[in-house]
């Protein structure tokens, strides 16, 4: 068979050449001499040349995913002085082919690419944005740019610049982080659990869907006139550390794919998304960072911040309540826009609160809690010998007679971090053990006074 395939190659490469003639011809590739009549060594030679040369030139080809592991990634928490660092941290450059999902771990977007489809995230993903990053996401179809929905979570940090860049464009009534868009009459899905920390973030929703995405949170309702039964997708949980965030609501009432009469309401800056009825802002908790969060325009604007328009009609939809809201930060650094316009009976999204639509529904009205809430819960923390348990941003270890202090009904994000010399070994939330020892946890919608968080770390051998 080797012999064989050796002929063949040869006549295919040089047709004159008649491995069977007496007469000695030599045949010439990329400078290896081969003569006609060989014997088994220099056929073996000749075998390992073609092959070797063979793999070079694979090896030369472009590649258009590099994904490596590395070790002692830093990154950093809001409210810490100094950087941590994460293992088996995977690193995705160049123009990574990201179609499977991210699963549970820690990954790394290092350079500048863009990806066009949605990145899924599933499980808990932590996502650290390095130093200089420009990292562009364009949805395809109904998908959001980065889809986080259900049970499933993003936590995003940035290094010490805090240059790092992820743009995330939803399609089809996607959000550009969260849920993806519905068509024809489907529920427009909610987010899941969204954690910036750092970085710079760009998320767009939809505009071309029949309710527009949630830059950050729920997908667009597929409206259709008349139809009262497709919703946007509540923002789900949107905690906000730091960073920059810049999010857009998509309008609604687009021309993708499946548009009905186009009467779907806009998607919120931050929180639910367009609908003939709108959805909910869900749970959101702002601790710090710059933030400018602008509802989509058309039809029922979306809220800044808070919940999605819905269906622009005489009679119209029910808008998006703004859900619960804290602003747990200087209001100076949000800057959150409302959208839509008065046209008729029409009210536009509030800047933070419900989402836009017909007079007299609860559209647009104002609702939010500031860091002056008398309403307070409490975490109780306690770790043994060999690291410490944050409160982020405000740096709080909570100690047994000091539990760490929060809003009724905000969210609360804890990082767990060893010394240098002491593994994290378990981690126990009021009482029971979270599976796989996890580096971060995050209390949403704190209203039980009892909530408790042990870590235990041992000494490295």
């Amino acid at each position: 068979m080797k012999n064989l395939f050796l002929l063949n190659f040869t006549k295919a490469c040089h047709p004159a050449l008649d491995a069977g003639s007496p007469e000695k011809r030599r045949l010439i590739i990329r400078g290896l001499r081969v003569k006609p009549a060989m014997t088994d060594s220099s056929k073996t030679t000749f075998e390992t040349a073609f092959l070797g040369i063979l793999f070079l030139f694979l090896t030369a080809l472009p590649l258009t995913a590099q994904v490596t592991t590395r070790d002692n990634v830093p990154y950093i928490v809001p409210g810490m002085t100094t950087s941590l660092s994460a293992n088996g941290v995977t690193v995705i450059t160049g123009s990574a082919d990201i179609s499977n999902p991210l699963t549970s771990g820690w990954y790394l977007f290092e350079g500048t690419f863009s990806y066009s489809g949605t990145i899924t995230i599933s499980g808990n993903v932590n996502l650290i944005l390095a130093d200089g990053c420009n990292v562009t996401v364009t949805a395809t179809g109904t998908g959001a740019g980065i889809d986080v929905e259900g049970s499933n979570s993003l936590t995003v940090y940035g290094q010490s610049a805090g240059t790092g860049t992820l743009t995330a464009n939803g399609a089809g009534g996607g959000a550009g982080i969260g849920g993806k868009g519905g068509v024809a009459g489907a529920n427009g899905a909610a987010g899941g659990t969204i954690t910036i920390n750092g970085g710079t973030i760009n998320a767009t929703g939809s505009t071309d869907g029949e309710g527009g995405g949630a830059g950050i949170g729920g997908g667009g309702g597929g409206s259709i006139s008349g139809n009262a039964t497709d919703n946007g997708g509540s923002g789900g949980i949107i905690i906000i550390n730091g960073g920059t965030i810049n999010a857009t609501g998509g309008d609604g009432g687009g021309s993708g794919s499946g548009v009905g009469n186009e009467n779907g309401g806009s998607g919120a800056g931050i929180g639910g998304g367009g609908a003939y009825n709108g959805g909910s802002g869900g749970s959101i908790t702002i601790s710090g960072g710059s933030i400018t969060a602008q509802g989509g325009n058309s039809n029922g604007g979306g809220a800044g911040i808070g919940g999605g328009g819905c269906d622009h009609s005489g009679s119209g939809g029910t808008p998006g309540s703004a859900g619960t809201i804290f602003i747990l930060t200087d209001m100076s650094n949000i800057h959150a826009t409302g959208g839509g316009h008065s046209n008729g009976n029409l009210v536009p999204g509030a800047s933070i609160g419900a989402g836009g639509g017909a007079s007299g529904s609860g559209a647009g009205a104002s609702s939010y809690t500031t860091n002056a809430s008398t309403n307070t819960q409490y975490i109780s923390v306690t770790q043994t010998t060999g690291g410490t348990i944050y409160a982020v941003p405000s740096g709080a270890t909570g100690g047994a007679t000091d539990p760490v202090k929060v809003n009724s009904g905000a969210s609360q994000y804890f990082v767990i971090v060893p010394n240098s010399d002491y593994a994290l070994i378990s981690v126990t939330v009021d009482g029971n053990l979270v599976s796989g020892a996890p580096t971060s946890y995050t209390f949403t919608s704190v209203t039980v006074n009892t909530h408790t968080i042990t870590a235990t770390f041992a000494k490295k051998q």
